[in-house]
C-alpha cells in the first residue's frame, strides 16, 4: 500500500507499507536489512517508538533519511519520521481503520493489483 500525506502545507510525503505475510523468513529479512544498507554505504541507526525498532537509513550522497520499521508482518517506510511513528501509533490505537468512510472506500476498491494508493488531502 502507498499512501500520500500532506506533512506540511506545502509538502507531500509517502508512506509505503508492504505486507510480508507470504514471506516465510521475515526474521531473516529483519536481520539482513541493516547489513544490506551498510554495504551500500548508508549510515544505519536504530531507535525505538512504542517498543518498535525504527531503522534510520541515511543516504551518503543526499543525506536524506529513510525511516523503516517492521510492524507485525508489515514493512513500513517513509522519508517522514512522523508518518512511520503515526503508522505505529495507528496499530496500537486504530482510528483510520475504524473510520466508516475509509471502510466503505476500501471495500469499493478491487483487491487485485500491484498496490493501493490512498491520498490524505486535509491538513
Amino acid at each position: 500500500m502507498i499512501s500520500v500525506h500532506k506533512v506540511r502545507s506545502d509538502l507531500l510525503d509517502f508512506l509505503y507499507i508492504i505486507d510480508l505475510q507470504k514471506i516465510s523468513e521475515i526474521k531473516a529479512l529483519k536481520e539482513q536489512i541493516e547489513t544490506v544498507y551498510s554495504l551500500m554505504d548508508f549510515k544505519v541507526t536504530n531507535r525505538k517508538h512504542q517498543g518498535i525498532n525504527i531503522i534510520e537509513l541515511t543516504d551518503p550522497k543526499t543525506h536524506e533519511i529513510l525511516y523503516t520499521a517492521f510492524v507485525d508482518n508489515h514493512y513500513i517506510a517513509s522519508y517522514s519520521s512522523k508518518l512511520v511513528e503515526a503508522s505505529i501509533d495507528e496499530r496500537n490505537h486504530p482510528t483510520i481503520g475504524l473510520d466508516q468512510l475509509f471502510i466503505e472506500a476500501n471495500k469499493s476498491v478491487a483487491n487485485k493489483g500491484l498496490f493501493r494508493m490512498y491520498i490524505q488531502y486535509a491538513y
